[in-house]
């Protein structure tokens, strides 16, 4: 009672302050950034989902990267619908922004349960630190040496000639194996590099402690038969590729990718890089089909649940078109694409 007769009208700045203070939450709150529309071309890296076959196991991997699917879409929902699609190894985009990122591969690497969580790094030390403390919770991790090997990448996008970059892999692709048993060299472009020092980077990676060394036809202008010999003349001029496991990543340029991948399997490569979302690469449905019905005849046996990849993939594609998840009430499912109305699945 005291305090209603003791009440005072506020100054008239003071409720001028207020008003303004309300105005401003109010506009805050009914207005909300632009989305950016997502970057899925193949030159983004973190839109790549490789898929393995090796003897009698095949095993797929899935970037996870948030550029391809924004808004409420997290990196998180992605590798829970691939882990529970049976996939062996799930790949994540690298580590840019320190915190962020680090955040961002620990959430998505405590949630993962089966599948290996791989993660790639850059050439120096500080960063196999940097990553390995955020991926180390993983229940199997991975750590991935990304390295071009054409003379034409190395220089213009790393600034280094060839004995500096053969270095450099060999010595990360060592730090990785201090802190991690399962290293994979990937070799950027490695169908246009030169043959000899292509061989002997490799042999330097393995020597290094690599346990997977995967070869990329980043151009995508091989034919199956060319990629094939390809293949072979690796295993010819490095005997001790077939102590690990050989990974192929092929571009779509020519439509070719699929056959390119299939082939490679045939003569012993045994993880394929593809993708579960329509990239440019390798199609993950297309290649598990094909080894599902032609296993025998590779030597390779799919193990991924395909009684529920189209479910999984098409709703992948859904959350990728839209940006939006699975129990959001506030999306159609109905998004335009280069010219087009794509309706999410």
């Amino acid at each position: 009672i005291l305090s209603v007769l003791n009440y005072r009208k506020p100054r008239f700045w003071i409720s001028l302050v207020g008003i303004l203070a309300i105005v401003f939450v109010a506009v805050f709150l009914l207005t909300s950034p632009a989305e950016p529309a997502p970057d899925l071309s193949f030159l983004n890296y973190e839109n790549a989902v490789p898929l393995a076959a090796q003897q009698d196991k095949l095993m797929a991997i899935y970037y996870t990267g948030n550029s391809i699917c924004p808004g409420e879409v997290s990196g998180s929902e992605l590798a829970k619908l691939l882990d529970k699609l049976g996939v062996s190894v799930i790949e994540l985009e690298g580590i840019c922004n320190s915190k962020i990122d680090a955040l961002r591969i620990k959430s998505i690497a405590m949630a993962v349960k089966s599948s290996i969580v791989a993660v790639p790094v850059q050439l120096s030390r500080e960063s196999v630190l940097e990553t390995w403390n955020a991926l180390r919770l993983a229940k199997l991790p991975r750590l991935q040496v990304c390295a071009p090997v054409s003379s034409v990448q190395m220089e213009y996008l790393f600034h280094k000639k060839p004995d500096a970059m053969q270095a450099a892999i060999a010595d990360t692709v060592a730090a990785c194996r201090e802190v991690c048993s399962d290293v994979e060299f990937v070799a950027d472009d490695a169908t246009r590099s030169d043959p000899a020092f292509l061989y002997e980077t490799i042999r330097a990676a393995i020597g290094a402690g690599a346990m997977t060394v995967t070869v990329c036809d980043t151009a995508g202008a091989m034919l199956p038969n060319e990629f094939t010999a390809f293949i072979r003349e690796l295993y010819a001029n490095v005997p001790q590729l077939s102590d690990i496991t050989l990974g192929v990543s092929c571009s779509d340029g020519l439509s070719m990718a699929d056959s390119c991948a299939i082939a490679a399997v045939r003569y012993g490569a045994g993880e394929i890089k593809a993708a579960s979302y329509r990239l440019d690469v390798v199609s993950l449905p297309n290649v598990a089909k094909v080894l599902k019905a032609k296993g025998e005849f590779y030597n390779a046996t799919c193990s991924l649940h395909t009684t529920v990849m189209n479910r999984i993939t098409n709703q992948i594609a859904w959350m990728c078109q839209t940006g939006r998840s699975k129990n959001s009430p506030f999306d159609n499912g109905v998004q335009e694409d280069e010219g087009s109305i794509q309706t999410g699945l």
